[in-house]
C-alpha cells in the first residue's frame, strides 16, 4: 500500500532572493478553452481544445511584504521571476520530491489587507504568467511560454507543428 505524498516545505524565491515570509501559495492552474462541437450522425456533443487558458498563480506573506510592492514596478512582460520549491515526502517510505514551479510575469494584484495593532496581517500577491515551467526532480514536466507559442509536455513541443505552419 503506498500512503499520501505530502508537501513538508516550501520556499519562495523572487528574482533568486529568498522570499522567507511566504506562508502559502497556490500554484498556476492549466486549463483549456474548449469548444463544443456535434457533426451529423454524432450522438452526443465533444469538446474540442482550442487553446490554454490565461495561466495565473498567488501567494501570501506573513505581514507588509516591502519587496512585493516593489516588484509591482515591474511592469515588461515577463519580467518578474519567481520560483516555488516544494518538498514533498512519501509517507511510507520517506523519500523526498522536489517540485518547482518556475515562472515569469508580473504582480497582477496586491493587497495588504487589515492593519492591526499586535497582528502580523499579510499581504496576498496575485500574480499574471508569462512562462510557466513545473520541475519535477529537475525533469521538466510542463514548459508553456505564451510569447513563442511553446506548449512542451514531458518533453514533447505539441504546438512546434503549428509555428512550423506559420514559419516561426
Amino acid at each position: 500500500m503506498s500512503l499520501p505524498t505530502d508537501l513538508k516545505d516550501f520556499a519562495l524565491f523572487a528574482d533568486g532572493r529568498f522570499v522567507g515570509e511566504a506562508t502559502m501559495s497556490r500554484a498556476p492552474k492549466l486549463s483549456r478553452k474548449m469548444e463544443e462541437w456535434i457533426a451529423g450522425g454524432m450522438a452526443a456533443p465533444i469538446e474540442v481544445n482550442q487553446h490554454l487558458e490565461k495561466i495565473d498563480c498567488e501567494y501570501e506573506t506573513r505581514g507588509f511584504s516591502i519587496a512585493s510592492f516593489e516588484q509591482f514596478g515591474i511592469t515588461g512582460l515577463g519580467d518578474l521571476g519567481l520560483r516555488f520549491v516544494g518538498a514533498y515526502q512519501q509517507g511510507n517510505d520517506g523519500a523526498v520530491t522536489q517540485v518547482e514551479h518556475v515562472i515569469r510575469g508580473n504582480h497582477k494584484e496586491l493587497e495588504a489587507g487589515e492593519h492591526k495593532r499586535g497582528e502580523n496581517g499579510s499581504t496576498k500577491v496575485s500574480c499574471a504568467i508569462t512562462v510557466y515551467t513545473l520541475l519535477v526532480d529537475d525533469r521538466e514536466v510542463i514548459h508553456v511560454d505564451k510569447l513563442a507559442g511553446i506548449e512542451r509536455y514531458n518533453g514533447t513541443d505539441v504546438r512546434a507543428p503549428i509555428r512550423a505552419a506559420l514559419g516561426l
